[in-house]
């Protein structure tokens, strides 16, 4: 179901709000190009959210019994996808793409809160896992946004790499993870860690510093108290 086509053929006389399998309130679409598709499937719930589409053939998928509350989604290229699985919960969050062919997936069961950025460039992924918890103020970046060289040869040192994170993993408050990263399964990241592409992937670890290390192991976590 075309949750664009759905919000333009009843918006006069549902504004604002929108009841079907889908729950809209206050969702904005900006759509710049050709075959730009919205599909949200099942009972999926979005609200104060904004999408900003420009380029063409990009796709932005919502699987069944996902919410997305004040949730701002930018693509500036063309063959782009977002998928986001079953029963997330994404609150206050962004997703930005830029350039062609990049993914960004999330699993079942996830949740993102405020202030967090999920970021993906020249055709790069970012893929997280089942059951991740994400706090607030995290910054996941594909690429540094701007080419830095070598000064003799001129050659570029600082290529995009996509991230990974397995299932299972909690990342705390102010975190950073930058291109290349993978972290394992069942992990915890400390507060403000700088997760980077030399960062140790250990299962049922716990991660922290500036660079990030393992600083234990043989661990794991739940989201009950």
């Amino acid at each position: 179901m075309d949750l664009k086509a759905i919000y333009q053929k009843y918006k006069k006389v549902l504004q604002p709000a929108l009841y079907c399998k889908n729950r809209i309130l206050g969702l904005r679409i900006h759509n710049k190009g050709k075959n730009n598709t919205v599909q949200g499937i099942g009972q999926c719930r979005i609200k104060k959210s904004r999408i900003s589409v420009n380029g063409d053939n990009n796709k932005i998928i919502i699987n069944d019994m996902s919410s997305l509350f004040e949730v701002n989604v930018s693509i500036v290229g063309s063959n782009n996808t977002i998928l986001i699985g079953e029963r997330n919960y994404l609150e206050g969050c962004s997703f930005c793409v830029e350039d062609d062919h990049n993914t960004i997936t999330l699993g079942s069961h996830v949740y993102i809160y405020s202030d967090t950025e999920i970021s993906a460039i020249e055709s790069t992924e970012v893929s997280i896992g089942n059951d991740c918890l994400f706090s607030a103020n995290i910054m996941i970046r594909t690429g540094d946004s701007h080419v830095i060289m070598d000064e003799t040869s001129g050659k570029r040192l600082n290529y995009s790499e996509s991230i990974c994170f397995a299932d299972k993993v909690w990342l705390g408050n102010g975190c950073k993870v930058l291109k290349g990263s993978k972290i394992g399964a069942e992990c915890v990241v400390g507060t403000g860690a700088l997760v980077t592409h030399k960062t140790p992937v250990v299962n049922h670890s716990v991660l922290a510093g500036v660079p990030a290390k393992v600083v234990s192991t043989g661990i794991k976590w739940s989201q009950q108290r």
